[in-house]
């Protein structure tokens, strides 16, 4: 029999995939970045460690890793669960949060993000403003993964002054000398901050500000066909917000 040690590990559960009849495997986020694991038997409604590994709750782990690598469920005991379901804004929020993780955040840059997206999950829990607080997430995975907008000066001539607009296809602000009103629109002058806020602010800024239902809305929508447009992933979680 192939020897295994154990070793421990505390994370979120960002994805639960059946195997067979009652097994799974169980992707996790932590500080030191992603990790999965095979479960036995922990879809069974009388698993002791269910509870432990259901998506959005952040537990600790006792797993016995193989010589090849891999990773199989001794123990898990549950620390906190982020499912904040007394609200759909906040839970579609959540939702959100967690498919960027698993569709857009790459390996590489799995610790760098990490504070970010606990701190997110911590925020919508202690009833922050969730649209606000998913938006930032969004905009720090996109500045993470190179395809943050440019929100410090004019997309195409680099210019601070008169920025007036936002074209999405060229990245970024776009100034008066450079408006074509033909490929873009003039953009609300609050708009602007906000999205400069959001691509900005610092992780001790996550709940300084809260921004209206509606304006976030529209810039996670702006934000999910940003996304779309570079890289071809289409958020599912885009339906729920809408």
């Amino acid at each position: 029999m192939a020897k295994t040690i154990d070793v421990k590990y505390r994370g979120v559960v960002i994805r639960v995939t059946a195997q067979k009849e009652s097994d799974a495997m169980v992707n996790c986020y932590g500080e030191e970045g992603f990790f999965s694991f095979y479960a036995r038997g922990v879809l069974k409604m009388t698993s002791k460690n269910g509870s432990a590994c259901q998506p959005l709750v952040e537990s600790d782990f006792l797993l016995g890793e193989g010589i090849q690598g891999g990773k199989s469920l001794k123990e898990a005991s549950l620390v906190t669960s982020y499912v904040y379901d007394k609200s759909l804004d906040a839970l579609s929020c959540l939702s959100l949060i967690q498919e960027l993780t698993l569709k857009v955040v790459q390996p590489e840059e799995s610790k760098e993000m990490y504070p970010w997206f606990i701190s997110s999950l911590k925020a919508i829990k202690d009833g922050k403003h969730p649209y606000t607080v998913a938006a930032i997430y969004f905009a720090k995975v996109l500045n993470s993964g190179g395809f943050g907008m440019n929100v410090d000066c004019c997309a195409v001539c680099g210019s601070k002054e008169r920025i007036i607009a936002l074209n999405y296809e060229e990245g970024g602000y776009i100034c008066q000398d450079c408006f074509d009103p033909s490929t873009t629109q003039k953009a609300d002058p609050r708009k602007l901050k906000i999205l400069r806020y959001i691509f900005r602010c610092g992780l001790n800024d996550l709940t300084r500000v809260e921004f209206e239902d509606d304006e976030m809305k529209e810039i996670l929508f702006d934000l999910f066909s940003y996304l779309d447009s570079l890289t071809g992933v289409a958020l599912k979680t885009a339906r729920m917000i809408r």
